[in-house]
């Protein structure tokens, strides 16, 4: 093809590159890895002509014994360890191309990662809500490898508000009308209220990418979800969308206005780790100022994204 060199980066945690190889074609090269302890690594082999940059193919590996038992060490009330994940999730493609495993269907494929999950000590498993999806089938295949669900709720599959019919771009993201809202998260409250660790109103509100209506308008969608949520499962444990920062306006409206209505904050941090550090201290710094009273902050999406 119109490549003729590829190069091999190997990415630690923290982002920086530990490894790198340059390979001619043809190749047919066998590495070893050897780590000394445990680690996660992300691999990418750039494929190139010249200097313009033709593909990515992005894997990744760790060193982890298993770690079920640790998970007695922890306090799910304080401290868990979580992933974001959702059926089909790790099949997702990108500009690189296809994602999903050689020889696996998308059911096999999420198997392969609930028992890996369970192996790698994971409590809970972030699930999407989404539209006219329950997620039953997720739910009870985490549930049978020792992790629990944490729901992050979407809106009902029923159409949006007037305002918004004749928009070009995914409707997705708009508002929905109060009364269909309002059955749906009463809905999903009375199927799951006993077995998710918590429930998660929509998705990054603050981010324009999963929310085109107003603020105001948002806020509304999040009073309906939790009175329908306190009323069919009073027990159950509340979080905003997570925060993102994209628009802080937004953000500064949501602190005010959630304070006393949720039990968690929820929040996203990406990048290298001194990012995610400086994000969460922007939120606790918000919350302190907004006079929150000892909030319990849970990070539900963090990390690198391959893709980027």
């Amino acid at each position: 093809d119109a490549s003729d060199r590829a190069v091999l980066t190997v990415w630690d945690w923290t982002g920086n590159a530990i490894v790198q190889r340059q390979f001619g074609f043809p190749a047919a090269d066998t590495l070893d890895f050897v780590v000394e302890g445990r680690g996660t690594y992300l691999l990418t082999l750039d494929r190139y002509a010249g200097a313009k940059h033709l593909s990515r193919l992005v894997r990744s590996f760790s060193v982890c014994p298993p770690n079920q038992e640790r998970r007695k060490l922890w306090d799910l009330n304080r401290f868990f360890v979580g992933a974001c994940s959702f059926p089909d999730r790790q099949n997702w493609g990108s500009e690189y191309g296809k994602a999903h495993p050689e020889g696996l269907t998308p059911r096999q494929s999420a198997e392969l990662e609930a028992e890996l999950s369970g192996r790698l000590g994971i409590q809970v498993v972030r699930l999407n809500s989404g539209l006219g999806d329950s997620n039953e089938w997720a739910v009870e295949l985490y549930e049978s490898k020792g992790v629990r669900p944490y729901l992050q709720l979407w809106m009902p599959n029923v159409d949006v508000l007037p305002k918004y019919q004749n928009v070009t771009d995914p409707k997705w993201r708009y508002p929905r009308p109060e009364a269909p809202s309002r059955e749906h998260y009463a809905d999903l409250a009375k199927r799951y209220g006993e077995r998710a660790l918590s429930f998660e109103i929509n998705n990054e509100p603050d981010n324009e990418d999963f929310w085109r209506g107003t603020p105001e308008e948002f806020l509304d969608l999040h009073r309906w979800a939790t009175e329908e949520i306190r009323r069919a499962a009073p027990g159950a444990i509340v979080a905003n969308g997570g925060y993102c920062l994209i628009k802080p306006e937004w953000f500064a409206k949501y602190v005010q206005a959630f304070r006393g209505t949720t039990d968690w904050v929820a929040y996203h941090t990406h990048g290298a780790l001194p990012a995610c550090i400086e994000g969460f201290q922007a939120i606790r710094q918000a919350h302190e100022d907004a006079g929150y009273q000892d909030p319990v902050f849970v990070n539900t999406e963090m990390g690198h994204a391959a893709w980027r």
